[in-house]
C-alpha cells in the first residue's frame, strides 16, 4: 500500500510539472508570435498605407493619415500616374532592361563563376582583379567619357553593357559550384562530356535556387535603374519607368504649388499621386517575391556556408 501510494504521489507530482512546463512553453510561443506579429505589422504598414494613400480623397486623408480601412476608393491617383503618354513607353523601356539586361548579367556571372571553379593559370590574378572592382570604381566622369567613346549616348545598350555583372553575386555562385560534388563531373568527363555540356546539364540544374535568387536580385536592380537613363539618354522616349515616375511627381508638385492658380490645383491629391506612382513602381516587384521567396534562404545561404 505505502510504495502504491508513494508511486502514486509521484505520478501525481510529474503531471503537475509537466502542466508547468507546457503552460510555460505555451506563454513563451505566444509571447514570440505576438512580437514577431507586431515587428510584421510595423514592416508592412508602410506599404499598406501607401496603397491607402493612393486610393482615398484628400478630405478622407487629412481627417485619418493613419487609417486602416478606406472610408471610400477613388481611382483618381491611378488615372494621373497611368494618363500619363509617356507611361507605356517607360514601362516597355524597363522590362527590356529587365530581360536582356538580367540575360546578360546572368551570362557573365555563371560563366565567370564556373571558370573561377577550375585551377589554370592566373587565376589568382583574375581573382584579385575581381575583388578590386567589387571594391573600386573609376568615378563617374571617366565612365562617362568611356560611354561616350563606345557610342552608347542616347542608346538602349546603355542600359545592358555597362552593368555587366555584380562580383558580389558571382562569388556566391561560385561558393554554391563549388559545394557540388566533384564526382558529377568526373563521371561525366568519363562519358566525354566537355565542360559546356557539364555546365549545361549538370551544374545548372542543381543549382537553381541559387540562379534563381541571383537572377531576381539583378531583375530588381534593372527594374529600380534610373542613373543610366538620367545621364546618358537624352531621347524621352527612351527613359525608363522610374524617371517617368519622377517626371509625373514633379509636375504634381508643380501643380500643388500654393503660387499656382486655384483652378489647376482642384481635385488633384498630391500625395495620393505620389503613392500611386510608388504603387505602380513596387507592384510587379511584390507579386514577384512570394513566388520566388522559397529560393532566397536555400540558395544564398548554401551558397555562402558551402564556400
Amino acid at each position: 500500500m505505502r510504495n502504491s501510494f508513494t508511486m502514486t504521489r509521484a505520478a501525481t507530482g510529474a503531471a503537475r510539472q509537466g502542466r508547468r512546463r507546457r503552460v510555460k512553453l505555451d506563454m513563451g510561443l505566444i509571447m514570440i508570435v505576438g512580437v514577431l506579429s507586431l515587428w510584421g505589422f510595423i514592416i508592412l504598414y508602410p506599404f499598406y498605407n501607401a496603397v491607402l494613400v493612393s486610393l482615398v480623397s484628400e478630405f478622407h486623408y487629412i481627417q485619418n493619415p493613419l487609417m486602416l480601412i478606406p472610408p471610400e476608393i477613388n481611382f483618381n491617383a491611378y488615372r494621373i500616374v497611368l494618363s500619363n503618354e509617356q507611361i507605356i513607353s517607360g514601362y516597355l523601356i524597363t522590362i527590356y532592361a529587365v530581360v536582356t539586361g538580367t540575360t546578360f548579367n546572368m551570362i557573365l556571372t555563371v560563366g565567370m563563376a564556373y571558370a573561377l571553379t577550375k585551377r589554370f593559370p592566373g587565376r589568382g590574378i583574375v581573382l584579385t582583379m575581381v575583388i578590386v572592382i567589387m571594391f573600386f570604381d573609376g568615378g563617374l566622369i571617366p565612365t562617362y567619357l568611356l560611354i561616350r567613346n563606345l557610342g552608347l549616348i542616347d542608346n538602349l545598350l546603355v542600359y545592358i553593357f555597362p552593368t555587366g555583372f555584380s562580383p558580389f553575386y558571382m562569388f556566391i555562385v561560385r561558393a554554391y559550384f563549388q559545394s557540388l560534388p566533384n564526382s558529377l563531373e568526373e563521371s561525366a568527363k568519363i562519358d566525354g562530356a566537355n565542360e559546356l555540356v557539364i555546365l549545361a546539364r549538370i551544374i545548372l540544374p542543381m543549382s537553381l535556387p541559387v540562379l534563381a535568387t541571383v537572377t531576381l536580385f539583378y531583375a530588381v536592380q534593372h527594374w529600380n535603374q534610373y542613373f543610366a537613363g538620367l545621364i546618358y539618354i537624352r531621347d524621352i522616349s527612351k527613359r525608363p519607368l522610374q524617371l517617368v515616375l519622377r517626371t509625373i511627381i514633379i509636375g504634381i508638385e508643380q501643380v500643388m504649388d500654393p503660387n499656382m492658380p486655384a483652378e489647376l490645383r482642384e481635385n488633384i491629391f498630391g500625395e495620393g499621386v505620389k503613392m500611386a506612382a510608388v504603387v505602380v513602381t513596387m507592384a510587379p516587384v511584390m507579386f514577384l517575391y512570394p513566388f520566388m521567396q522559397r529560393y532566397f534562404m536555400k540558395g544564398i545561404t548554401i551558397g555562402a556556408i558551402k564556400g
